[in-house]
């Protein structure tokens, strides 16, 4: 280990301070090939005990960092991190202690105050004298140039965004791409371009997709940062071929204490089926109505036809029929015959002030005869009147009233013939 402060740590391996010479091999066969290992990885890496104190780091570290082997001696990881970030990165170790292996993305501070967006991956080595953590780290960006004004960030995406089909780009406070996924440069053909630091005129130089979309960002985004809430999108996409794309694109501002645009995260994803069926379900619904529009306008003809035909018949027999029906009634006749000729009047009148007929009309079965002795049971007529009227025994409009009660279905039931036939059969 390292001399730091004027004292030597446990199990440290120098004698002297500030000499930077390793004797780890002579302390532990582990670490001595732990170290061979970072030595010889491509990658970043860099080995720290459970403080984030460093222990080793690699060439490649160094270089993409800024600083040398001797000022590392002096720092402990979470120095690298912005101070924003140090809960996240102490939780994080406690998390290792636990579970022995984890991997988050997080960002890594250059010497000259410039940071790296990075994919770091962290195993627990077991050590003689102490556990260990090594360390590997990968560039997300993959590039340097556009990133030395780019603030710290403490909440970019986890590694499983890289693998999500939706497409998720974050921006700072001033519109400058800091991380898009692989779905998102995928979709926009940015696979190649060095995006980190740069803004949507600057994407949209490398995509003509994001051409299209650029006005459309650029308005909606300055809408966001004004409302300070989530806002939900949709937008479409020419693809070529008469082909046309639905996009839902959701966009999350997020803010600095002094009220300041901080960040952007914009995530995107493909409704076009989604679209496509709302649209048919809509072109669905208003023939529908276009169909019922039409069903309603037949049956308001309908209507006026049977109106028509009402007022014709109403005239008519106020013209023709009523005239001699009272002419009829002044002659000198039998009681029974000026009985009938008020019957007949009536009936008329009823008719002529409604029409038409119910379809569900109880009466619909009875014989003429039977219709004749209901509807004088409905005027309250006794089976005696009835017998005089009709030229029938009593005995005669018993049997019809029976057999009217049967096919009304009132047979076996305490209720009043007239009543029911005065319900049915309103004047």
């Amino acid at each position: 280990m390292y001399w730091r402060q004027g004292r030597m740590l446990k199990g440290d391996c120098y004698k002297k301070p500030g000499k930077v010479k390793n004797k780890s091999s002579k302390c532990d066969p582990v670490l001595e090939q732990i170290t061979a290992t970072l030595n010889n990885s491509e990658a970043l890496a860099y080995l720290v005990d459970f403080e984030t104190r460093f222990i080793e780091v690699n060439d490649r570290f160094c270089q993409e960092t800024g600083y040398d082997r001797h000022d590392f001696l002096q720092m402990r990881s979470i120095n690298l991190r912005p101070e924003h970030m140090h809960d996240k990165v102490r939780n994080f170790v406690e998390r290792l202690r636990r579970e022995r292996h984890c991997t988050t993305d997080s960002v890594c501070l250059r010497k000259d105050g410039s940071c790296i967006a990075v994919e770091l991956s962290a195993t627990v080595m077991q050590c003689a004298a102490k556990p260990l953590i090594m360390v590997m780290l990968r560039d997300l960006g993959g590039q340097k140039q556009g990133r030395q004004d780019i603030p710290e960030y403490a909440d970019l995406p986890g590694t499983f965004l890289n693998d999500s089909q939706t497409n998720v780009c974050y921006k700072d406070g001033k519109g400058r791409w800091i991380y898009a996924n692989k779905a998102m440069l995928y979709f926009y053909g940015l696979e190649h371009v060095d995006y980190v630091g740069k803004t949507d005129r600057e994407i949209a130089l490398h995509s003509d997709l994001y051409q299209q979309v650029l006005s459309f960002v650029e308005k909606t985004a300055q809408t966001v940062w004004q409302k300070r809430e989530r806002e939900t999108f949709t937008l479409a996409l020419s693809v070529g071929d008469d082909k046309t794309l639905s996009r839902e694109v959701v966009m999350i501002p997020r803010f600095h204490e002094d009220g300041s645009p901080r960040e952007m995260t914009i995530i995107g994803r493909d409704v076009t089926e989604a679209v496509m069926a709302a649209e048919a379900l809509k072109e669905k619904n208003r023939k529908v109505r276009r169909t019922n529009m039409v069903l309603q306008g037949l049956l308001e003809q309908e209507r006026d036809k049977y109106r028509a035909q009402e007022r014709q018949i109403q005239s008519t027999l106020n013209r023709f029929v009523f005239p001699y029906l009272d002419n009829l009634a002044s002659l000198e006749m039998e009681d029974k015959g000026k009985e009938y000729i008020q019957i007949v009047n009536s009936h008329l009148k009823s008719l002529a002030e409604s029409f038409t007929r119910r379809l569900d009309d109880p009466g619909t079965g009875l014989t003429p005869k039977e219709l004749l002795v209901a509807d004088l049971v409905r005027q309250g007529k006794k089976s005696s009147e009835i017998g005089r009227l009709l030229g029938l025994k009593v005995r005669t409009v018993e049997v019809y009233r029976t057999a009217i009660r049967k096919k009304l279905k009132l047979q076996g039931r305490r209720t009043n013939l007239q009543r029911y036939l005065q319900k049915k059969f309103p004047v």
